[in-house]
């Protein structure tokens, strides 16, 4: 029983480390340098920023894709007063997916900071490959945090619930298992009785068989006539006797020598 148990704690742990599986740094998706991805995404946040405020409403309002999102968020930070003057870049950083590079660059305004990020992917026409943005979002640090603390929320709950329910399931095998272990002596004494069963069997069929073998042995003798016949002569000298008076009806092997 115990030895039962330390197996199962064993096989315990072993599903927890493996369910407990480390992240590892993605590998590029594509082939790019990052100074140079990262400087492409300063030139967007550097070339909006010295827009006028109707080439804002021109690009927002005559322009598609990422050119009219970008003009359209930051006009909407310039009209709120939001911003304030650019003042420098501060941070950058890249994450790899499978299919995308995302390109995050942090600028510092007077009055507050934006996260400019733009996702890169590779597209292929026919034989002609090329990286292009196909996605941006200019927010501020602020609402940028907010969103984090709300995903970093979201992702806690998730794998707390997860977790539970793991321990829930493992804690359910365990019991299960354990219940069956009162068959056990069950099955044992079952296959015992079945054993001695089958040996009791043996043991009669051996003894039917050694009773036919002395019976076909006595026949064998008794059908011998020559045997008999010697047999009656060695009686009839040994008595003095004639023949006549007896009758040799069954021959049987002596135990004693």
């Amino acid at each position: 029983m115990k030895k039962c148990l330390k197996v199962l704690l064993t096989l315990c742990i072993i599903l927890g480390m493996i369910s407990s599986t480390a992240y590892a740094e993605e590998e590029k998706p594509f082939e790019y340098e990052d100074a140079s991805i990262i400087a492409i995404v300063e030139g967007i946040l550097t070339e909006v920023n010295d827009f006028t405020d109707y080439e804002l409403d021109y690009y927002a309002g005559n322009s598609l894709g990422i050119t009219k999102t970008i003009c359209e968020e930051y006009r909407e930070l310039r009209e709120n007063d939001t911003l304030g003057d650019f003042v420098k870049f501060k941070d950058s950083k890249i994450e790899n997916t499978k299919n995308a590079a995302i390109v995050t660059v942090t600028a510092a305004y007077e009055k507050t900071d934006v996260k400019l990020t733009v996702t890169y992917m590779e597209i292929k026409n026919g034989g002609d490959v090329s990286i292009v943005p196909t996605d941006i979002k200019l927010e501020t640090v602020s609402d940028s945090n907010a969103s984090s603390k709300l995903d970093s929320v979201k992702n806690a709950a998730l794998n707390t619930l997860m977790g539970i329910c793991i321990v829930v399931l493992m804690l359910t095998l365990i019991s299960f298992i354990i219940s069956l272990f009162k068959y056990i002596p069950k099955l044992q004494n079952k296959l015992s009785k079945k054993k001695e069963a089958v040996i009791a069997d043996k043991g009669e069929d051996r003894i039917v068989e050694q009773i036919i073998e002395k019976e076909e042995l006595r026949e064998e003798l008794s059908n011998d006539t020559e045997l008999v016949a010697v047999i009656t002569a060695a009686i009839c000298a040994a008595q003095n006797v004639s023949g006549d008076s007896f009758v040799v009806r069954t021959i049987r092997k002596s135990r004693f020598k």
